[in-house]
């Protein structure tokens, strides 16, 4: 067993445990055409190939996932189109969140450079899937799946009803998968833009280990947004 192998399965319990606490709460409605139980809603997230083998383990934290219960593989096989033959790697999602992140992380990977250096995000996808070497984790703050068909929207409820069934105070779950993941770096996809109770945002991540990263208009910067 490989070591990315090893944590894979150590963060696929936490996950599993998590799953499963939040089973014994109240049904939801995640936007599907009727109330789900918990689990149902469960999404699993984590890391992509190869981020255990990066000099600098970049983690990215977003708010919340679409339709999907597993986060990771809906992603490479249906945002980057990594299914089938990997040199027709590419992004079929407009979505501009993975184009930042792809260009974000290219920047960090090679140590700040030229934003005009920078290739097109389905360039740096297209090598990823070539290679199945990504090198970087996403997880979201909330693990219940937003089905809404009609708003893009973050769901805010939903989002806080997740944090409020984990009982984040009492299991520490999200402290837990970030000690797996053991990122250098993280960044976070607009949380507190979002209106995110701030409570459950100090559990997750709590404010005396954030800094704020500095940016010249020009050049990524590599230092660490939250050390972790």
């Amino acid at each position: 067993m490989t070591y990315e192998e090893k944590k894979a399965k150590e963060l696929k319990l936490l996950l599993d445990e998590w799953k499963d606490f939040v089973s014994k709460k109240d049904k939801v409605n995640n936007g599907h055409r009727s109330k789900l139980n918990p689990a149902d809603c469960f999404c699993y997230d984590g890391f992509f190939p190869g981020y255990y083998s990066e000099k600098k383990k970049v983690l990215f934290i977003g708010r919340e996932t679409r339709n999907s219960n597993n986060f990771v593989n809906s992603t490479i096989n249906e945002c980057f189109s990594c299914d089938g033959d990997l040199d027709n790697g590419h992004l079929t999602n407009a979505n501009n969140w993975w184009r930042h992140i792809l260009k974000l992380f290219y920047g960090i990977k090679n140590d700040g450079i030229s934003f005009k250096k920078v290739p097109p995000a389905t360039e740096i996808a297209h090598e990823m899937c070539k290679n199945n070497e990504f090198g970087f984790a996403v997880i979201n703050i909330s693990k219940y799946t937003n089905n809404s068909k009609k708003r893009w929207q973050t769901n805010l409820k939903l989002v806080h009803r997740f944090l409020e069934d984990s009982e984040l105070e009492k299991t520490g779950f999200f402290q837990r998968e970030l000690e797996i993941l053991d990122p250098d770096i993280i960044i976070s996809g607009n949380l507190w833009e979002a209106n995110i109770n701030n409570e459950y945002l100090e559990l997750c991540l709590p404010s005396e280990r954030r800094q704020t990263p500095s940016y010249d208009g020009q050049n990524y910067v590599t230092q660490e947004c939250i050390p972790a």
